[in-house]
């Protein structure tokens, strides 16, 4: 009797975690909330799909791996990569993310790939938390583990920590607003991401692009906790035999000071950090055509980025190229079609 209560209960809470489950699939957010004013390619699943994407993957079959904000996933394009160099390489970002929140997705990350080279996007650095919004952004479709857990707890204002642990809460509204996607999308996260985690912006916005004053004498000191979350990422990478490249990607204007000083602090701790900020004319880039606002370029403005990245990354590390095999013929595919799109989107795709 006992014996069979015992059972009973287990396959309840079984039961309960499966049903609990399948609701934060359906209720949780899948695309972003907002409508931003920006022409794109991209799916009812946009949200979702960059991190399900990545868990998708073969294991150990990446030899890049890109991490960081927003400026990853709008700047670099692992299609292009692979097309142009046969780089197997993935966008495994979030928006707003900062060096906190990116050292908890390579340790993640590493627990399913052995990338040769990570390439960390530095925009936010690593002092603040995220609020509600740039948290579930960042962990709701984060793989339930551990790791997760343990990331929420340690880089999301406490006020928003059980609603971004437990999703289903702050989603539970939502119901008057399901769609037939959300219900899909049980089916459907098991798909291959088709642009390996980027996004692809077609708008073209003129911004005006402020000439920077790259004075040594102009820099700002990184707090403490920036420097720990560098020093952990470092250790993470050491642990497990990769290469670290910090990288930040071009934009329109911003503060140079910090930069100064993280450049300052890579040279003495001979850390790899590509300034992309300083290589404008080497790019290649036109911030009249190549941009959909200040900080995220379109796809022309991607292509150029991509190529630049692409090739620095080929003349600094010892990199294979994948061409030509078959476990990554997916790439070429996935580029002709997004292609296809491309070169046919205002009359053909654009809504």
């Amino acid at each position: 009797m006992k014996k069979s209560f015992c059972i009973k209960s287990i396959v309840f809470i079984m039961g309960l975690v499966i049903i609990f489950n399948l609701l934060t699939m359906i209720f949780v957010q899948k695309t972003y909330p907002m409508n931003a004013d920006v022409n794109s390619i991209l799916g009812p699943y946009v949200l979702a799909e960059k991190q399900n994407g990545f868990y998708n993957l073969e294991e150990n079959t990446l030899d890049v791996l890109f991490i960081g904000s927003s400026h990853v996933h709008c700047n670099i394009n692992p299609n292009v990569l692979y097309h142009e160099y046969g780089i197997a390489a993935y966008d495994f970002s979030s928006d707003t993310q900062e060096l906190g929140t990116s050292y908890y997705y390579l340790k993640q990350a590493v627990k399913m790939q052995s990338p040769k080279i990570v390439v960390i996007d530095i925009n936010d650095f690593g002092g603040l938390k995220n609020d509600s919004l740039m948290a579930h952004f960042a962990f709701d479709n984060f793989k339930n583990d551990f790791v997760r857990f343990d990331a929420i707890n340690n880089r999301v204002n406490n006020t928003f920590v059980l609603e971004t642990q437990l999703p289903v809460i702050a989603y539970h509204s939502r119901w008057k607003e399901l769609t037939s996607d959300d219900f899909l999308y049980i089916f459907k996260r098991k798909e291959h991401n088709p642009l390996s985690g980027s996004f692809i912006y077609m708008l073209e916005t003129p911004v005006e692009y402020v000439t920077k004053n790259f004075d040594e004498n102009n820099s700002e000191e990184l707090s403490k906790t920036e420097i720990d979350w560098i020093y952990k990422i470092i250790q993470l990478c050491d642990e497990n035999d990769i290469e670290l490249l910090f990288s930040r990607t071009p934009q329109d204007s911003y503060e140079t000071g910090k930069y100064i000083c993280f450049k300052s602090f890579c040279d003495e701790n001979n850390i790899s950090f590509l300034w992309m900020d300083t290589e404008i004319d080497e790019i290649g880039l036109d911030f009249n055509v190549d941009y959909a606002d200040g900080e995220h370029a379109n796809f022309k403005g991607q292509e150029k980025i991509t190529k630049y990245i692409g090739r620095y990354l080929k003349n600094n590390y010892d990199i294979p190229d994948r061409r030509g095999e078959e476990k990554y013929k997916y790439f070429e595919n996935d580029y002709d079609v997004m292609m296809e799109i491309i070169n046919n989107y205002w009359n053909k795709y654009y809504i």
